[in-house]
């Protein structure tokens, strides 16, 4: 049973920090134009749709190891302290994706205004 018990929450544990890592990687990079705009609302609206999923899998995840430790189970050195680092793993992640959402709040009336600028441009260009 705790062979079993080890498998799947272990699955479960990489899932997660597997996501926690790609939108970790998607929510650093440097937004520039239009196209890093739309790769981070979509690394954003991820996060939004994974956030109960996630919530609700860390318990569990971090239950089941504590079980596992309390009746002297064998579980890998590199998976306990992947579990111990979790949660903190999903804060600091939940923490960058309020940060980059708010620095998009902040750089959108300059590309709202150069978008505008550039439709006026093409609507000059095709009228001629």
């Amino acid at each position: 049973y705790a062979t079993c018990l080890n498998q799947r929450v272990k699955t479960d544990m990489n899932d997660l920090i597997e996501f926690i890592n790609e939108m970790s990687k998607k929510l650093g990079r440097n937004i520039s134009d239009l196209d890093d705009v739309r790769n981070a609302m979509s690394a954003l609206s991820k996060m939004r749709e994974a956030e109960i999923k996630v919530d609700m899998t860390i318990g569990p995840v971090e239950e089941a190891y504590a079980m596992l430790s309390r009746h002297e189970c064998h579980v890998m050195r590199e998976e306990v302290e992947n579990v111990d680092t979790l949660q903190y793993r999903w804060t600091k992640v939940l923490s960058q994706s309020h940060k980059v959402q708010n620095h998009l709040l902040s750089i959108q009336p300059n590309f709202r205004k150069d978008l505008v600028n550039d439709i006026t441009i093409y609507r000059d260009t095709v009228d001629d």
